[in-house]
């Protein structure tokens, strides 16, 4: 079960919901979706989390980024030679960055 909490935009005409998923994986992260889904129809989902960057860049801790694209580091595959790794790309929508 997932909760949601509100927040209200002033002089604004949109709804915004938060929720989270008090858990890792994709499992509990595809269920928490489905039920924002099913409950609130929302036009857009914002995935949200910590993620790593490369020391080279201009990132540091607390900086907020986001992804042209996510990778799914999850799909893999153990062989004799070690880990393969099936990665799999989606590209993100650029709509709400240029909002």
């Amino acid at each position: 079960m997932s909760a949601f909490f509100w927040v209200i935009v002033p002089k604004s005409y949109t709804d915004i919901a938060f929720t989270f998923v008090n858990d890792t994986g994709r499992v509990p992260a595809a269920l928490c979706v489905r039920d924002s889904i099913r409950s609130l129809s929302p036009e857009y989902i914002i995935l949200t989390g910590i993620a790593a960057a490369d020391p080279k860049t201009e990132l540091r801790l607390g900086y907020i980024a986001y992804s042209t694209e996510i990778v799914d580091y999850e799909l893999q595959k153990l062989t004799p030679e070690g880990i393969e790794y099936r990665l799999n790309f989606v590209e993100c929508s650029t709509v709400l960055i240029n909002w």
